[in-house]
């Protein structure tokens, strides 16, 4: 038997792959940023460095999985967005990548439109159909930021025609045990599962409109079976300052003979008496414009995270209602905020590490992905 070849292209510093790897799965990796690489080599990821769109597919012949997440700032919210007005071009070059056909004329026709730095971003997220169509996987994961949704379907569509079952949606990272509402456009497709949206494990969060617009669970979004959402301040309970004194316990678990620290991907326990300390609660300030408004967006830690970002280590900021001092988001707190294992090693500069972490897939939610059409 020959061990299957999974392809994960873009890789960054291995979010799908950790999780892959926990399945039992061997991915290959392509990425070209040096410290994404150097992450992946510290923690025994097989990483290729080479550019996706430079990379010859036939080198590999017929893949069993294939693993997308182009970049995303063209059609991020938090990035330009320029690449929103361009998704009926990239489906364009979608449609003759699948059939075989050279990517070189769309990108030019997305040099006149725009400039040839966007155009050749843009064109990424058409570079998946170029290896589908060189190395027909048996099954397909891609992920990217809300936006590119139609243009998923638009390969939803076409991979239906080729003999594929596939589904296209947006999965929210807090039902899948992150402690974020991180929202994400997924395709899955495979030659031989009916696939189908991956099943919440955790209830749903929503914003709600209390009083000074806090977050709160509505009764309503409670389905029975799922595990409570879990909350920043479970998942930070470990990490300075909250593992010393301002949540008095929360993140502990009971058990005979002691307590042990909460895991980040276990449920959360009754954590409001602990962070409302004399009613001084913590607050997280993302202090970017993600309001009509204007006014940057705070969370209490007893909510999830919003969108963890490659720019939220130098912008996230936890401050209480009395002279705590205000801190920033660590490195260490985004990695768990974005699941990644407390033992796992990141390299480069601290600016490096953030952009790593916040363009990564959640592992708790790559792993979710993976069962329902590699597991």
């Amino acid at each position: 038997m020959t061990t299957p070849t999974i392809v994960d292209l873009f890789a960054g510093p291995g979010g799908w792959d950790i999780a892959a790897r926990d399945l039992g799965l061997d991915p290959i990796g392509i990425e070209l940023s040096a410290s994404a690489c150097a992450t992946r080599a510290a923690n025994g990821l097989a990483t290729i460095r080479a550019s996706v769109a430079d990379y010859p597919p036939e080198r590999f012949g017929h893949i069993t999985g294939l693993i997308a997440s182009p970049p995303c700032p063209l059609f991020s919210s938090a990035g330009s967005g320029a690449g929103r007005a361009l998704i009926a071009e990239i489906c364009a070059a979608v449609t003759d990548a699948l059939a075989g056909r050279p990517l070189a004329p769309h990108r030019t026709i997305l040099e006149n439109l725009t400039s040839p730095a966007i155009a050749l971003e843009a064109s990424l997220t058409a570079e998946p159909a170029r290896w589908i169509a060189a190395t027909r996987p048996e099954w397909i994961a891609m992920e990217q930021v809300p936006a590119v949704l139609p243009i998923w379907r638009h390969y939803a569509h076409h991979l239906r025609a080729a003999g594929y079952s596939a589904w296209a949606g947006i999965l929210s990272a807090e039902q899948y045990g992150a402690p974020q509402t991180r929202r994400r456009a997924v395709l899955i497709a495979s030659r031989t599962r009916t696939v189908t949206r991956p099943e919440p494990t955790h209830q749903r969060f929503e914003p709600g409109t209390a009083a000074g617009d806090a977050p709160e669970c509505h009764p309503s979004l409670f389905s029975p079976g799922l595990a409570p959402w879990i909350s920043m301040a479970d998942a930070l309970a470990t990490t300075e300052p909250f593992s010393t004194h301002t949540l008095r316990g929360a993140g502990m678990i009971e058990r005979s003979g002691g307590r042990r620290p909460r895991g980040h991907d276990e449920p959360a326990p009754t954590i409001t008496a602990s962070l409302d300390n004399g009613n001084k609660r913590w607050t997280v300030n993302t202090h970017t414009d993600q309001r009509p408004d204007g006014t940057t967006q705070e969370r209490p830690l007893d909510a999830p995270a919003p969108t963890l970002t490659g720019k939220s280590g130098g912008q996230w900021t936890m401050a209480r209602e009395d002279d705590t001092p205000t801190i920033r988001l660590t490195t260490e707190q985004a990695a768990i905020l974005q699941t990644f294992p407390p033992a796992y090693r990141f390299a480069g500069t601290k600016t490096a590490v953030f952009q790593q972490i916040g363009n990564a897939v959640p592992p708790i939610l790559s792993a979710a992905i993976l069962r329902t059409i590699a597991a």
